[in-house]
């Protein structure tokens, strides 16, 4: 073999060699996992959203909520995702009014949401009742009382259904317990707290009561005076088409180096993760919570919606 063969084959060794020790942020690119982007709410949508999300004290876990509302700022159903690096899955949960993760982020709560038109009527007929109390196996009393108003425009009825997901295996429990409307936990997490639902069809309107409940059981065990403080949401930017996402650069410290957000892109470590705008991330940067361009927009809907990116982080 000519010598000039021999060192080309010798030098394409060398280059093969050093590019499988490649590593991002001390991970060896041979061993990450396809990238995958997720959107935080796949179903159907109102007519503007806030996005809002929550870190776990130690970075490992985020909360990324999309809250919907309809016109003149009528209740619509919210989705959200909790994404993990001690676990490296994310879980979605949609429809639902509200969420709040435990004080040691093992499980969220949320209110299972539903909205039931009444027609013609400012509240739902006898046999709409009875068919809410069949659906949720409570009694035909218990589903009058909670209803609460949905809607300013037409008759329509609100329903709240306590339930948990659990962080670690994805598994919802929902209770037979008709109240959710805002939910919370006591500090130490024995506790969970549902809000009977508003007297007025706002979807920022306060609850107007809240119940004490086991979140091993679902038992209700009684009312309680308040519920615990509100999680302390970073409340991000607008969904709505009038409303263009900020393309200044964004820079997010994660383990090992900065998730970056630029010029419509988002990268971790310098690597090309996808198109976006970088709003949070976990700790190492396995999860990144970012708006991006929603190719399935009508018209008149939203441009961008919130996403999160699994970034292909190994599994430990």
């Amino acid at each position: 073999m000519p010598a000039r063969a021999v060192l080309v084959l010798v030098l394409l060794g060398v280059a093969c060699n050093r590019d499988s020790s490649r590593t991002v942020g001390g991970i060896g690119v041979d061993s990450l996992r396809p990238t995958r982007m997720v959107r935080v709410h796949p179903g159907q949508h109102g007519m503007a959203a806030i996005a809002r999300w929550l870190r776990s004290p130690d970075g490992m876990a985020i909360v990324a909520v999309e809250d919907w509302s309809s016109t003149e700022n009528e209740p619509f159903f919210d989705g959200f995702i909790l994404a993990s690096e001690r676990t490296m899955r994310m879980i979605r949960v949609d429809s639902v009014w509200d969420a709040a993760p435990s004080p040691d982020w093992s499980r969220v709560a949320y209110a299972r949401a539903t909205r039931i038109l009444a027609g013609e009527a400012e509240r739902l007929p006898e046999d709409s009742i009875v068919a809410v109390a069949r659906r949720f196996g409570v009694s035909v009393e218990t589903a009058r009382a909670a209803q609460f108003p949905a809607s300013g425009m037409m008759g329509a009825a609100g329903f709240a259904r306590l339930g948990l997901v659990d962080a670690a295996t994805g598994r919802e429990r929902e209770f037979a317990l008709l109240a959710g409307w805002r939910v919370r936990w006591s500090p130490d997490g024995a506790r969970l707290y549902a809000g009977r639902g508003p007297t007025r069809s706002d979807d920022d309107a306060l609850p107007t009561g809240w119940i004490a409940v086991d979140p091993r059981t679902g038992a209700a065990l009684g009312a309680a005076d308040s519920g615990a403080a509100e999680p302390a949401w970073i409340i991000g930017p607008t969904l709505d088409i009038s409303v263009l996402p900020d393309t200044s650069r964004v820079t997010i410290p994660v383990e090992g180096g900065i998730v970056e957000g630029l010029g419509g892109m988002i990268y971790l470590r310098g690597r090309e993760i996808g198109q976006g705008f970088a709003l949070a991330a976990t700790r190492r940067g396995c999860f990144i919570v970012a708006l991006a361009y929603d190719l399935d927009a009508g018209e008149y809907d939203p441009k961008h919606r919130l996403v999160v990116y699994d970034t292909g982080c190994p599994v430990e």
